[in-house]
């Protein structure tokens, strides 16, 4: 049953016909509207699903569940209310009516474990990936959640979003009590500004670039200009003499502040890598400090997207320096809640250039493809690459017929079929993916987009055969000189490790051998030893440049955009990779896309920006100790989460 909205169903609760105007407040020449307004739900009745050990509960409107390792996996239905910048959230209520209770005969199904998507030993992946049901919740007569709601206050391109996410069911897992509410009440209290902010002039993008490259980029900032998105470059050298940060990254992002604040940019574009093979810049790269057992840090490029976050305590939007401990480390997970916003509040995307020639390459394919791509049948293609990502050896599991690439890419191509988009499945179970060929004869027939799921390596995509430990290598960047699809650049969405990992260098081959000495090669012979600390010459941090980036600035073929991951992912396994992590993440992005082309909001930037917040949105809930649904693995997943290409790229070009 679909969920029933009492009195008014909408996103932009700016724009409720039901406003109760409360007074006029001026704040710093700031004239503010307080108002007020309810809206009211009815949930719909559970229903359940059993297992041989557990039932699994679902409801109709929720559109995931709690997903904290080893607690009880209860829906979650989440509301998101958008309001102009400058808005102040004074009051945020969630009353709850229809209270009932009843007995169950199994135990609400436990959350699964995370799994990085890295290879594991097969022999243990059952036992390595069953959680353990966590004590606290089922050992015990407390229901859980003990809240009926929480809500979280973000700051984006669109504006200030409030997130409302509200559990209707409860369980008490000793006596396997169900608590269940038939409807909600919201009442939100806000302050809206009544005037829309000045700018000195209005721009669409900025491109963000040493001066070593303007001249390669000028035919890049004619054409946009032409097209209607107006242009402007900024030289790195400008920025670092005229605005001042505790680095050149933090110094980048106050510029991108300014021009916010200025001109209204909504895209901004960083041309500029690794200076060649060297360990040195032409844009700087802000490393993130989430660790695991495999690495201390790595790229985030959505730190100079996430520019503001909203302060609860003095209900001002304020600058989000990703270090408020200042203790140097950034986009830290912290367990008892992290003020970091991560929301975009531009569109940003990075052409991970070395030096003028691969500039040069990548500038003339952009223009070419939003020149001629349109109205050309190769575009409505997409190409679904996928396999048994973790292969189950032991035939009585029940997820040994469960092979998570192919889920992934299956769910994506749901919404493109719906767009009349012809589907070409490159899947092991299906033997039309054997090994690279396949993936390098599908690029040449040409494809508007392209979908990997599976394992990856800063130079190689791979996933296996079904429930197979043997590899499938689907395509390494050796390879990519083969790729013969000139004028038919598909954008491409890879999920895996690693495969965005554009911070490659031969210069690393050193930096390891002088760090680790001789412990840089323990992984050659004993992959458990990999860690943080050595064996970092089987990371392959030394090739020339990352899968990602080798996509895009291939000169007769490759992608036009590459969205994946910089460091390491996280991942379900089985029947469940799809309830989050990133699985979820890059599969978002075709829903996205879908929701979006209609409207015209059909640029990389757009749709790659609304996947990130959909995600945000979706499992990050405020800091509550007893569910901890957003933790170090989901903010990992998300915030190494990069795109490599123009922001302003219009997919399937202008008419």
């Amino acid at each position: 049953m679909k969920i029933k909205v009492i009195s008014l169903f909408t996103v932009l609760l700016f724009l409720f016909t039901c406003f109760n105007v409360l007074a006029l407040e001026k704040n710093n020449s700031v004239s503010f509207q307080t108002l007020s307004c309810d809206d009211s739900f009815v949930f719909s009745q559970a229903s359940f699903e059993k297992t041989d050990d557990f039932t699994k509960l679902s409801l109709a409107e929720a559109i995931t569940y709690t997903m904290d390792t080893g607690k009880p996996m209860l829906p979650v239905v989440i509301k998101t209310y958008v309001f102009p910048k400058g808005t102040k959230i004074k009051n945020v209520e969630c009353t709850f009516s229809g209270f009932s209770e009843q007995k169950i005969s199994e135990k609400i199904m436990p959350a699964p474990k995370k799994i990085p998507l890295i290879e594991l030993n097969n022999n243990n992946l059952q036992q390595d990936s069953q959680p353990v049901l966590d004590s606290s919740i089922y050992q015990s007569s407390d229901f859980y959640p003990s809240k009926n709601y929480d809500y979280s206050i973000t700051c984006g391109i669109n504006g200030l979003t409030l997130a409302i996410r509200m559990y209707p069911v409860k369980v008490n897992s000793l006596e396997n009590i169900l608590q269940t509410y038939e409807s909600a009440d919201i009442n939100v209290v806000y302050e809206k500004p009544l005037f829309a902010p000045t700018y000195d002039e209005e721009y669409d993008m900025v491109i963000i670039a040493p001066e070593y490259f303007v001249e390669t980029l000028g035919p890049l900032i004619t054409h946009k200009n032409s097209i209607g998105v107006k242009t402007f470059i900024k030289t790195t050298e400008e920025i670092y003499k005229n605005y001042t940060g505790v680095d050149k990254p933090e110094q980048i992002k106050y510029f991108i502040k300014d021009a916010i604040e200025k001109n209204n940019i909504k895209y901004v574009l960083l041309a500029g890598g690794r200076i060649n093979q060297r360990l040195k810049w032409h844009v700087p790269v802000r490393y993130a400090s989430v660790p695991d057992n495999f690495e201390y840090e790595f790229i985030s490029d959505l730190y100079y997207a996430d520019m503001y976050r909203y302060n609860t305590t003095s209900n001002l939007t304020e600058f989000d320096d990703w270090d408020s401990d200042m203790d140097g480390l950034y986009g830290e997970y912290i367990t008892n809640g992290s003020d970091i916003d991560l929301v975009p509040d531009v569109y940003v995307g990075r052409l991970a250039c070395r030096d003028k020639e691969e500039l040069g390459i990548v500038v003339k394919k952009i223009i070419d493809y939003e020149n001629n791509t349109y109205g050309s049948d190769w575009f409505k293609k997409i190409i679904l690459v996928g396999g048994d990502s973790f292969p189950v050896i032991n035939s009585s599991w029940d997820d040994y017929g469960s092979y998570e690439g192919e889920n992934s890419t299956d769910y994506a191509s749901i919404p493109m079929k719906n767009l009349g988009f012809d589907i070409v499945e490159l899947w092991a179970s299906t033997n039309n993916l054997k090994d690279s060929s396949d993936v390098i004869d599908a690029f040449g027939q040409g494809a508007g987009f392209i979908y990997f799921d599976g394992h990856g390596n800063p130079s190689q995509y791979a996933t296996h055969p079904p429930n197979s430990e043997s590899w499938i290598i689907g395509l390494d960047a050796k390879e990519m000189k083969f790729l013969s699809n000139s004028d038919k650049y598909p954008v491409c969405i890879i999920g895996g490790c690693h495969n965005s990992q554009f911070d490659v260098a031969r210069g690393n081959f050193i930096k390891g051998l002088l760090t680790e000495r001789l412990k840089y090669f323990v992984g050659l012979f004993d992959s458990d030893k990999i860690d943080c600390d050595q064996g970092s010459f089987w990371k392959g941090e030394w090739v020339t440049d990352c899968w990602s980036w080798s996509l895009v600035k291939q000169e007769n073929g490759g992608s036009i955009a590459t969205i994946g991951n910089t460091g390491i992912g996280y991942c379900y396994i089985g029947s469940d990779n799809l309830n989050g992590l990133s699985s979820w993440l890059t599969s978002r992005f075709f829903y996205v896309y879908s929701d979006f082309v209609s409207q015209g909001n059909d640029t990389v930037g757009q749709i790659y920006s609304q996947s990130v917040t959909d995600y945000i949105h979706t499992f990050r809930n405020p800091p509550n100790p007893e569910n901890m649904d957003w933790d170090y693995q989901t903010q990992k997943t998300l915030i190494g989460y990069a795109l490599l290409g123009d922001p302003s790229l219009k997919i399937g070009g202008y008419s």
